[in-house]
């Protein structure tokens, strides 16, 4: 699978990888990859929480673009794969991606819009248009010494963060609970 280091947290996760694959030899090891991780919707507090807050603002830039995709992982289907894992003998020393199921930006939008009843106001905005506004911003944060990587995660919406997780079900028969039908 290709691996994009995006941000510490993501290079820093490859790197642990790239360690304990030295030693699979020795070690029985499983690694999982999963997307974007929510949980229930009462008790999420990252992805929808931020949707939401930029939502509040009550003008919402819609931004002229293919529409990419974006994979989540339910923390329950994580906690069932992990829990498999744990329960085999031995397992096959693979790096599994995880996914129970993938939403178009616009959809998660949407989702968002409905759950504010509709009452924003949708501007339409090129892309690169918000991506310089991006740029002046990162710039300013950086002169006055605050960091902001607005553009960097701009960019993110460029690439389907969609996961292939044939591997996972095919070597240990690992199916979601939470899919594309619960959406």
């Amino acid at each position: 699978m290709l691996f994009r280091s995006i941000g510490d947290y993501s290079v820093s996760k490859r790197n642990a990888e790239l360690e304990l694959l030295k030693h699979k030899d020795n070690l029985n090891i499983t690694i999982i990859r999963p997307p974007y991780i929510i949980g229930d919707v009462n008790l999420d507090r990252h992805v929808l929480p931020i949707i939401n807050q930029i939502l509040k603002r009550k003008i919402l830039p819609s931004i002229w673009r293919r529409n990419t995709e974006i994979g989540f992982a339910h923390a329950r289907d994580i906690a069932s794969l992990i829990l498999l894992a744990g329960s085999l003998d031995k397992t096959p020393n693979e790096i599994y991606n995880v996914q129970s199921f993938s939403v178009s930006y616009s959809e998660l939008i949407e989702f968002g819009v409905l759950i504010n009843e509709n009452r924003i106001l949708r501007i339409p905005v090129p892309f690169s248009s918000v991506a310089l506004l991006a740029r002046v911003y990162d710039f300013f944060k950086k002169i006055t010494g605050q960091e902001s990587d607005l553009s960097k995660h701009l960019r993110l919406v460029k690439y389907n963060w969609v996961l292939n997780t044939d591997s996972v079900s095919n070597d240990l028969n690992w199916v979601p609970q939470y899919t594309d039908n619960q959406k």
